[in-house]
């Protein structure tokens, strides 16, 4: 399966992505290591700690919509005060067990390959309308989702909380 994210100067580059199946049901993706969700390596992007986000058409546009996309997740949080479940714990989830070494993660899923998001007043689209449109409208963003290769969130860590 291939990503081309685009990087400076519009120039496209190809990755690989590393999945593998479950032969008795292809329809079931499995990554190639379960410390690794999505597990995969995109060729060309240098190793570093940090990337200059200006360089990315997909973090500048996040960055430019900063202050609508936090007026959504403050939202979605006064939400959570009267469905509790609203916010998912990380880790509760199957094969999450070991990602959080103690603490509590917590997520909110905008965007994910079709199913299970929430319905009505509490689903991602009701809460959060410029968010997941703009999600939605980012092609790297719309691409990964669509692939079944990544999912896009709203992640909330409690102060002190320690990822294993």
């Amino acid at each position: 399966m291939e990503f081309i994210p685009e990087l400076g100067g519009g120039a496209p580059f190809t990755g690989r992505l590393q999945m593998y199946s479950d032969p008795g049901d292809p329809s079931k993706i499995y990554w190639k290591s379960s410390y690794q969700y999505p597990a995969h390596m995109v060729w060309g992007i240098p190793s570093q700690p940090w990337h200059e986000t200006k360089r990315n058409k997909v973090c500048r546009v996040l960055e430019d919509s900063y202050e609508q996309i936090k007026s959504e997740l403050h939202r979605v949080v006064e939400a959570q005060r009267e469905k509790d479940d609203l916010i998912s714990r990380v880790g509760e989830r199957h094969g999450e067990a070991e990602l959080v070494a103690s603490g509590e993660w917590r997520d909110f899923v905008l965007l994910n390959d079709g199913g299970g998001l929430l319905e009505g007043k509490y689903s991602p689209q009701s809460l959060c309308p410029f968010t997941v449109n703009l999600l939605k409208n980012l092609e790297p963003v719309h691409s990964a989702v669509q692939s079944k290769i990544g999912v896009a969130i709203f992640s909330c860590l409690s102060p002190g909380t320690v990822l294993a």
